[in-house]
């Protein structure tokens, strides 16, 4: 039997693709003998359409083209994103059957006001997750860390947060103990489910344990794309000798090369880009020793 949970972890992860990737399209969810498509740009909702008038909820007698909403003026704008929210989160409470992405041109006239996916994605986990009981939460994160990517966790910011779950995401970020911020939270309930939510909607990713190297090869990618020097990419002091340099990549490539990293499904396509990083830096390394 499909779950609330089910459709949050499935439909939620789904929709947050999209909207990192900004694409243009329509997700079309089939659920008995309804259809509904979300219409999708930029990383925003613009409508929901449903093709039969026979459904139960907030789509009863409905149908909402992608002209319903206008969002030209603040008000007009957030009055159409809070229905629209409101409409959506109605189907992470159904069981669909199947869903599917279309992609289609982009629209030049669409708004930019509309509503984010970020924002109706935790909308709907949150809600989803006020009903989970807090034992099925807490057991769920028993005997783990989980962390949280820095370019998922700059999207996230851009969605409408309380202050603690924004420090909750700041901490997750900086791989924070989740025992420790138990300890430190007064939303000791909130934020139980709300680490729930984020690990339904897979955001969270498991965090370090001992001898995964999963941390460090975060850490050594944001360095590489961040361009970092090679003194920095190779954890080298000021005053590092050649000898040292050498010693440094063999020892962050003995972790990091993609054939051993000991965390299953482990993005290697990453680590190939972070070993070839280092690699690069250490020739860097001999020149600018040498000189």
């Amino acid at each position: 039997m499909v779950t609330p949970s089910d459709t949050v972890s499935a439909l939620g992860s789904a929709m947050l693709t999209i909207a990192r990737k900004n694409a243009a399209g329509i997700l079309e969810l089939s659920c008995d003998s309804k259809t509904y498509r979300l219409y999708c740009q930029n990383g925003r909702i613009y409508s929901v359409t449903q093709t039969n008038s026979c459904c139960e909820g907030t789509f009863q007698n409905q149908t909402h083209h992608r002209q319903s909403y206008r969002f030209d003026t603040a008000e007009r704008a957030s009055s159409a994103r809070a229905e629209l929210k409101s409409q959506a989160i109605e189907l992470f409470l159904l069981p669909p059957k199947r869903f599917r992405f279309i992609p289609c041109s982009a629209d030049d006239k669409a708004d930019r006001d509309a509503l984010r996916i970020e924002t109706l994605v935790l909308a709907a986990a949150r809600k989803v997750t006020e009903s989970t009981p807090l034992e099925v939460a807490s057991r769920s994160l028993e005997g783990t860390d989980p962390t949280i990517e820095i370019p998922v966790a700059r999207r996230l910011r851009e969605a409408p947060l309380w202050p603690w779950e924004l420090a909750v995401i700041t901490q997750l970020e900086s791989r924070a103990p989740i025992k420790t911020l138990l300890e430190q939270s007064q939303h000791r309930a909130e934020l139980v489910r709300f680490v729930y939510a984020l690990r339904l909607l897979r955001i969270t990713i498991p965090g370090s344990r001992k001898g995964d190297a999963y941390p460090l090869l975060l850490k050594k990618r944001r360095q590489v794309r961040d361009k970092a020097n090679w003194r920095e990419l190779l954890d080298l002091p000021e005053q590092a000798s050649a000898l040292e340099a050498k010693r440094s990549l063999r020892r962050l490539v003995s972790k990091l090369h993609p054939d051993k990293l000991d965390r299953a499904g482990a993005p290697k396509l990453v680590a190939s880009e972070v070993v070839a990083a280092l690699v690069h830096a250490a020739a860097e390394s001999e020149a600018g020793l040498a000189s």
